[in-house]
C-alpha cells in the first residue's frame, strides 16, 4: 500500500520517525562534515535518508534550526576519469550551498537510489553532536527528479566496484574547485 506525500507527512508528525541506531549511537565517531545514506522507518515504510553530520559552525552558517529551512535541491551525476561521483547540492538562502558527495559504486548508495525511485521521497537528517541537534525534513520528487534517480540508478548498477580510496581522490579533486559559500561533506559507510 502506497501513501500519498500528505498522508506520509501526517504519519511522520503523528508517530515520529524511527532512526537507525547504527548511526545515532555512533554519531560522535564520524568525522565532521560526513554524509551517510541510510533509510529511516515511518510506520511500515522505509524512507531513503541522508544523514548529515554537521559541525556547529555549519549549523550557524546554514541557519539550521527547527523548523528546518527548505533549501532548493540539485542532483548531479559526474563521470570523472578516475571515478564517478554523485553530488547533491542543498542551496540555502544567501547563496550558501551544502555539497554532499556519494559513491555510486557503493552498495548502500545503489540501495539508496533504488529506494528513492520506489518511494518517490527523500529525507534529510542534520545531526550536530556538540549541540545535541537532530533535525529532519522530508520532500517528495517532481517528475524531473524521478527521471534523474531512475536514470542514475541504472547507471550506478553498471559501475564496477572500486576501492573507496579512488572515490575519495575523485571527490577531493572536485572539492578543490568549490568556492567560499560551499561546504563539502564526504561520503561514509555506516560504522558498526
Amino acid at each position: 500500500m502506497s501513501l500519498s506525500f500528505e498522508e506520509l507527512r501526517k504519519n511522520i508528525n503523528d508517530s515520529g520517525v524511527v532512526y537507525p541506531l547504527e548511526i545515532m549511537d555512533h554519531a560522535n565517531r564520524y568525522h565532521k562534515r560526513t554524509v551517510i545514506p541510510f533509510p529511516v522507518r515511518v510506520e511500515n515504510l522505509m524512507i531513503p535518508g541522508i544523514f548529515i553530520i554537521c559541525p556547529e559552525t555549519d549549523i550557524d552558517y546554514f541557519k539550521i534550526k527547527i523548523p528546518l529551512p527548505e533549501p532548493d535541491i540539485k542532483y548531479r551525476f559526474m563521470e570523472l576519469n578516475i571515478h564517478s561521483v554523485i553530488e547533491i547540492i542543498l542551496r540555502f538562502k544567501h547563496n550558501r550551498q551544502l555539497v554532499l558527495h556519494l559513491n555510486p559504486t557503493a552498495l548502500i548508495v545503489k540501495h539508496f537510489l533504488r529506494d528513492c525511485i520506489q518511494q518517490g521521497i527523500i529525507s534529510f537528517h542534520f545531526i550536530c553532536v556538540t549541540r545535541n541537534i537532530l533535525g529532519s525534513s522530508f520532500t517528495d520528487f517532481d517528475e524531473e527528479q524521478m527521471e534523474w534517480f531512475s536514470r542514475n540508478y541504472k547507471r550506478s548498477m553498471k559501475l564496477e566496484d572500486k576501492p573507496d580510496t579512488v572515490f575519495y581522490t575523485a571527490s577531493e579533486a572536485l572539492a578543490q574547485q568549490f568556492i567560499n559559500n560551499q561546504r563539502y561533506y564526504k561520503f561514509s559507510k555506516v560504522k558498526r
